[in-house]
């Protein structure tokens, strides 16, 4: 029988405890959640999540009436049946379940899988995941997230745009780095609050130059688009410590020929926009979860103010300065 290993991670408003049966995915797990996560907490709500990774051959994966494997054109799918959650991704590659009555997130993978390590992880892990959390009301949402006291800022964006990299900066302007990659959004007496989930920053290894003070934090250089990837914990020792509630909603764009400047949104045309993307690869799989987090999401929009950011490298402090500015006002 396998082994069970086992960790917890304790955030401001709750604990996760995961257990897995497989060395490389716990290990990834390891990798992607800081180990500076908040101190513990008795009075802290715990959730536990149960990971199964299972190898096998093509021929052996789970099949339904609703798969994906009958075909080879179809590189994800994912449907409901038997009250739980069927994630595909091929063709004939992987098939993990999500059972939100036992929290279990168990994977089939055909050995070998012709797939990046880290995009495995996210497809039999993280994003299953994400579904979990939110069937127990923590709602994740793609972002950076810096702040000034209370006050938070949140950078949202494709892969790219420089989420990582003005948080970054923004950081060495008096700026708490708290998060990069996923927050989460709860509803609270006062609105909507924001809290760490996982940091994972990765910024173009051409912008280095920009950030000399990180260059011993630099875990490894990514495949993907020429990207370095940062410890967060020992970059940032306050990252995963602390929530705050968002005034500002920014979507940066990269244009290195673009002045800096900064263009208001319209709320609604961004509310259609944030749930096309942050349904785009795990629906959270019931009605009532689907209409809780619009909810959450459109208490965002009426909290915050949304801006289109147009920076380079060579304005990166005039970009910053107009965030801060922005932000005090508010």
């Amino acid at each position: 029988m396998a082994t069970k290993l086992k960790t917890s991670l304790y955030f401001p408003d709750f604990k996760l405890n995961i257990t897995s049966n497989d060395r490389g995915i716990f290990d990834l797990i390891i990798r992607h959640f800081p180990s500076s996560a908040v101190a513990p907490n008795a009075s802290r709500a715990a959730l536990t999540i149960h990971g199964a990774y299972h190898r096998t051959r093509y021929s052996l994966l789970p099949h339904s009436r609703c798969d994906c494997f009958h075909g080879f054109t179809l590189f994800y799918n994912q449907f409901r049946e038997n009250r739980q959650l069927h994630l595909d991704a091929g063709p004939r590659t992987i098939r993990t379940t999500v059972d939100p009555q036992h929290d279990t997130i168990t994977s089939f993978v055909a050995t070998p899988p012709d797939i990046e390590k880290d995009l495995l992880f996210d497809l039999i892990f993280f994003q299953p995941l994400k579904c979990l959390l939110q069937l127990h009301g923590f709602y994740l949402f793609h972002s950076s997230f810096v702040s000034l006291g209370d006050k938070g800022v949140l950078f949202t964006g494709k892969s790219g745009s420089g989420k990582s990299i003005l948080a970054m900066a923004l950081s060495k302007m008096g700026f708490d780095y708290l998060a990069d990659d996923e927050v989460i959004l709860r509803e609270s007496g006062s609105g909507i609050q924001c809290a760490p989930f996982s940091s994972f920053p990765k910024i173009r290894k051409s912008s280095l130059y920009l950030f000399p003070e990180f260059k011993k934090a630099i875990l490894k250089s990514s495949g993907k688009n020429d990207k370095a990837i940062i410890d967060a914990g020992r970059a940032f020792p306050k990252a995963m410590r602390r929530k705050a509630k968002p005034l500002l909603l920014i979507f940066p764009r990269y244009a290195k020929s673009s002045k800096v400047r900064m263009q208001t949104l319209n709320k609604h045309i961004v509310l259609s926009r944030l749930i096309r993307e942050e349904f785009l690869y795990i629906k959270p799989g019931s009605r009532h979860v689907s209409g809780e987090y619009f909810k959450v999401l459109s208490g965002l929009l009426h909290q915050v103010k949304a801006y289109r950011l147009y920076y380079n490298d060579q304005n990166l402090d005039k970009a910053c300065g107009m965030v801060r500015d922005l932000l005090e006002k508010s």
